[in-house]
């Protein structure tokens, strides 16, 4: 039973909340507040004002997780409502401190009944005992709900409750405490289309930002779960990537999450954002094998699965996001700096863009962080509450939209490359959002203007897509990824440097032709000037091949025709040296195993290609549109996304 709001104290009746046995008594609420009342004595008064249990709390395993209590905040001056964890009802001592945490003024040295009880053991019974008819499930993680009818914003509910209730309540309730969820609102949606999104059209990886914000949601409202990634920006310092960021979380009203984070905590940041945007700043502030690690964490969509101390299944955190992340180097150097492979699986799930610069007046960016400063969040919850009206009657049309757009994406690239559709896949998501918000008033004019080369926010989808192909070399051949041919070209680098240097130490008919330098990287085989053979270290080839990795590495160039397999040895990768001596006092022998590639088949493979027609055309359509006049403001400074 709840306590009835007080509408006329002269007409009030008094009520009767709980009755307790041994000894008999009762508590009663009056104007005045709660009061006890021994059989037969004068009653005590516990508290100035009501307290009520407005809902009952279950977790995913359906078994009470705690009780939404409303009552007066004393030092506040307000009424409020807060989430009480079962563990602390579950003792006197740790609701009455409870109570006190959150400005009820309660006697704490007073007992009543007998075995002497204080006032927060009376009411905690007392609340115990209610069965509110609201019942609310608590969730590890925030966005939508089952059957699409709410979304959680943090700890904010959006959507309508059980119609019975006189104002409709929340259904669900998210697990994170208010002081995690920094989801904070000013401002009206046309003022941040004006002064937040109309600015941002100059620079590619500015829209891309705030497309993907807009993009988060529609993940699961349309299926996409497995289009999860992230986009990671590098460059210079000043060049706008940070900007970047706090454009995408001024949609929603959040915080930008440093990488300085435990893998943890950032399970549960993904968990607190999943089906909108996670922005992470500063990649060098992260240990490098934890980003490697993070990587697939969250584009897999799932945390670590752990025991709980009776050897049960704890609730493993689950999401659906995307992610951008900003940072000086290249996830690429990240893997170098971990020594750890840069696997493909890596490189399709978390992007790394060079960031498109452009030359924007300091006048002008600065009024932009001042508006994205003030204006915050109000057009997120717009976007949501419209996705939440509208997701059942036009799911289907959303759907076969976003289908239209990755077909278009695939003819525009003209790739057969399953691993670069599979990138435009996820591109598609986020021009359908920009399309789809645009139509409905959520973003400016300016976002889909008519340019000779289409409209702006396609373009600058194109751009960073172009971006990360020039970056990671995708797109030389019909969109082939070529991180072989990258590690190649480092491999035949350190070649050149160590035999310039003599560390790649020469001999000819298994005698040493040159005194060794003051290292060795390995050996140079010269008995045929014209098709040399270079021995490398193990060592040497690791650091080369970071990424793909020496397996696929040595296993595509041995396709290619440059790395020579041992024949003596049953054909196996790394061969077996022979002994080879000489007059400087060198001599190895049959323990010694390298690499050996033909230094003219290397030099063939890692010679850069010729891009076909299409993408060559599309590289002078990007150059043509970037040499366009644009009008700004004087003192332009190369600031831009």
């Amino acid at each position: 039973m709840g306590v009835i709001a007080i509408a006329d104290t002269e007409k009030f009746e008094e009520e009767v909340l709980h009755r307790y046995k041994f000894p008999s008594a009762e508590l009663k609420k009056y104007p005045d507040g709660i009061w006890i009342f021994e059989a037969g004595g004068v009653g005590t008064r516990l508290v100035k004002h009501p307290i009520e249990c407005v809902a009952l709390v279950f977790d995913e395993a359906n078994t009470i997780a705690g009780r939404v209590l409303k009552f007066h905040n004393d030092f506040k001056n307000c009424s409020v409502e807060i989430f009480c964890e079962q563990p602390t009802l579950a003792r006197s001592d740790s609701f009455e401190r409870f109570l006190i945490q959150h400005g009820v003024k309660i006697p704490t040295e007073e007992y009543f009944l007998k075995p002497q009880r204080t006032a927060a053991s009376l009411l905690r019974s007392y609340l115990l005992a209610t069965n509110p008819s609201l019942h609310i499930s608590l969730r590890s993680l925030s966005g939508w709900v089952p059957n699409r009818d709410g979304f959680l914003l943090g700890t904010e509910a959006l959507g309508e409750g059980p119609s019975e209730q006189p104002a409709p309540s929340p259904k669900y309730r998210s697990k994170f405490g208010e002081d995690r969820t920094a989801f904070r609102t000013h401002g009206t949606v046309d003022e941040w289309k004006t002064h937040c999104a109309e600015p941002c059209i100059e620079s590619p990886v500015w829209v891309t930002s705030i497309l993907a914000a807009f993009a988060g949601p529609l993940l699961s409202l349309l299926g996409l779960g497995e289009h999860s990634g992230g986009f990671h920006f590098y460059g210079h310092s000043s060049t706008g990537k940070t900007i970047a960021l706090k454009l995408a979380a001024s949609v929603y009203g959040q915080e930008v999450v440093p990488w300085r984070i435990t893998s943890n905590a950032l399970e549960a940041l993904a968990a607190l954002h999943s089906d909108r945007v996670l922005v992470l700043d500063e990649i060098l502030q992260a240990n490098p094998r934890d980003v490697m690690a993070a990587i697939y964490m969250l584009s897999n969509r799932r945390g670590k699965v752990r025991m709980t101390e009776n050897i049960q299944l704890r609730t493993t955190f689950a999401w659906q996001l995307l992610f951008i992340s900003t940072g000086e180097i290249s996830v690429e150097d990240i893997a170098a700096k971990a020594r750890t492979e840069y696997y493909e699986g890596q490189a399709l799930r978390f992007l790394s863009i060079p960031m498109v610069e452009k030359k924007l007046s300091r006048k002008s960016v600065t009024a932009l962080e001042r508006s994205i400063n003030c204006l915050h969040g109000t057009v997120g919850r717009a976007w949501v509450n419209f996705l939440l009206k509208n997701n059942k009657e036009k799911g289907k049309e959303w759907r076969a939209q976003y289908d239209q757009t990755v077909n278009e994406h695939i003819k525009l690239w003209d790739s057969k490359d399953a691993r670069l559709n599979r990138v435009l896949h996820r591109v598609a998501i986020l021009e359908t959002a920009g399309a789809i918000a645009h139509a409905n008033g959520f973003l400016p004019d300016s976002f889909y203007a008519q340019t000779e080369y289409g409209n702006v926010a396609r373009n600058s989808l194109k751009r960073v897509v172009h971006s990360w192909c020039e970056g990671t070399g995708v797109g030389l051949k019909n969109g082939s990824l070529s991180d072989t041919k990258k590690a190649a070209s480092r491999l035949l680098e350190a070649v050149n440097v160590g035999i310039s240097n003599r560390w790649l130490v020469p001999f000819s008919n298994n005698e040493f032709t040159q005194k060794p330098g003051f290292k060795t990287l390995g050996f140079i085989d010269e008995t045929d000037p014209k098709d040399k053979t270079v021995f490398v270290l193990e060592s040497v080839l690791r650091a080369s091949c970071i990424p793909p990795g020496v397996r696929a590495f040595t296993n595509e160039l041995k396709e290619a025709g440059a790395l020579l397999p041992d024949q003596s040895n049953r054909g196996r990768l790394k061969t077996r040296m022979k002994a080879i001596g000489g007059e400087f006092g060198l001599k190895i022998d049959r323990s010694v195993s390298a690499y050996a590639f033909s230094l003219n088949q290397l030099e063939q493979y890692a010679a850069v290609e010729e891009p076909p027609k299409e993408i060559e055309q599309l590289n002078l359509e990007l150059r043509s549109e970037d040499e366009q006049p644009r009008i700004s403001e004087s003192g332009a400074s190369p600031v831009g996304g």
